[in-house]
């Protein structure tokens, strides 16, 4: 592949170069310059008006513009991964909801067909698993019928070598074996859907866990005399994610977020269902319908059914929510996510040496151009 220069706002992970380029070489980033050095130098992208920000990562999204991956095909999936790239995404785990065990094994043995082969969009970097080993007192949207006790058996049939990240409630977890498991096969262990106590939480840590699923939604909640998970999620050194989409989280509760935990450790995701990028209505999540009015989704109890979020609009929201600048925001739906993943070194933030992921976008946040290893995603 020959060079790429790019001009423009470059987003890096402390501070914007105002009149920044890169040059990209065989799908890496060689070169961040403060300034185009020659004015003779071919310049292939020039968006001196635009921000260069590392693509976003999305660790927690089920589906989008009609499909959901609990049972989706070879297409179906790709539908999924080019809209993301059409929103910045330029890495992400298609996570699963909790089905019948049979739906979620064939839904993982498709994920692993398409990863194997996949052409366009937004790159699959992995699966999450929300479920299916939950608490039912906070199932959520998580359909009740379908949630098992936490049984390596039933973990074995749905483990794939691309299982990145899994959800379980970690007071349901005897002895904690399903975590062991999970922690030897390095897969990163996610307390979510659950009643877990304080101490509770402290034992799993120490036996494997390190991430919180969806803060303060689906869990115990906080309590002045019993701070539960959300207490030891704050004061501790666990990243959390947080979907901010004015419906899950109010601006103060994201606000006291941020003061208390290291932007390192706050994660932006979406937790997107099918109905995401299309019109308001009646959708599906995991056989149980859902309404979508004014982009807030539910199921006919009422209860959130997760969002239509998408991640540009994460960013954009959690500025104007907390106050934060744009760096951090970037920050907490790129480098935050990659570090999770245990991928920093290669993808998360624009150095030099990590693969050429990145998104361009205007002053709101409008997606103009994302790459995928300095390969175009969007617009095709």
């Amino acid at each position: 592949m020959s060079s790429i220069v790019i001009l423009g706002k470059v987003i890096l992970k402390d501070r914007i170069l105002e009149n920044g380029f890169l040059k990209i070489e065989n799908g890496k980033i060689v070169h961040i310059g403060e300034k185009r050095e020659s004015s003779t130098d071919r310049v292939d992208y020039d968006f001196s008006n635009f921000y260069i920000s590392p693509g976003f990562i999305d660790v927690h999204i089920h589906g989008a513009v009609g499909e959901d991956f609990l049972d989706c095909d070879y297409s179906e999936i790709e539908r999924i991964t080019t809209f993301l790239a059409s929103k910045g995404v330029t890495g992400f785990l298609p996570t699963i909801v909790t089905g019948p065990l049979t739906s979620m094994k064939l839904a993982v043995k498709k994920l692993e067909r398409y990863i194997e082969n996949q052409k366009a969009g937004a790159r699959v970097l992995g699966m999450h698993l929300e479920g299916p080993f939950l608490n039912p007192k906070y199932k959520g949207a998580q359909p009740e019928e379908h949630i098992l006790e936490p049984n390596i058996e039933f973990l074995e049939e749905l483990y794939s070598p691309y299982l990145k990240l899994m959800t379980i409630a970690p007071e349901k977890d005897k002895e904690f074996k399903v975590i062991r498991y999970l922690k030897e096969r390095n897969v990163i262990i996610s307390a979510g859907h659950t009643d877990a106590s304080y101490d509770v939480m402290r034992e799993a840590v120490l036996n494997g866990l390190s991430h919180i699923t969806h803060l303060f939604n689906g869990m115990r909640p906080l309590h002045h005399r019993d701070p539960g998970i959300v207490g030891y999620a704050l004061v501790n050194d666990v990243s959390v994610e947080v979907i901010v989409d004015g419906y899950h989280l109010s601006d103060v509760i994201l606000k006291m977020v941020t003061k208390l935990k290291s932007k390192e450790k706050i994660l932006l995701v979406t937790d997107a269902m099918m109905a995401t990028g299309l019109d308001d209505g009646e959708y599906k999540l995991s056989g149980q319908k859902v309404i979508v009015k004014n982009g807030r989704a539910v199921l006919e109890s009422g209860s959130l059914a997760g969002s239509t979020l998408t991640m540009d609009r994460a960013i954009k929201n959690m500025m104007s929510m907390t106050g934060i600048d744009i760096v951090e925001a970037v920050f907490m739906a790129s480098y935050a996510p990659a570090k999770l993943l245990g991928i920093e070194d290669r993808k998360g933030s624009i150095d030099i040496g990590k693969d050429a992921d990145i998104t361009v976008f205007d002053e709101n946040l409008n997606i103009k151009m994302t790459m995928v290893k300095g390969k175009k995603v969007f617009p095709s």
